[in-house]
């Protein structure tokens, strides 16, 4: 995975962890996460029936 991308799914993963209302994300957040960094196949999906991350 290239720096910058690696990066990119940092910045959008941990950059609301210090609000006073954020929640683990849910499967399908993290998803969408992933998916917004452009990480996308088998890999990178996640069990949707479970509760959060």
């Amino acid at each position: 995975m290239p720096i910058t991308q690696l990066a990119d799914l940092a910045r959008r993963w941990y950059s609301h962890h210090a609000d006073s209302d954020w929640e683990k994300w849910t499967p399908v957040q993290a998803m969408e996460i992933f998916r917004s960094a452009g990480l996308v196949g088998d890999f990178w999906k996640l069990d949707t029936s479970v509760g959060r991350y």
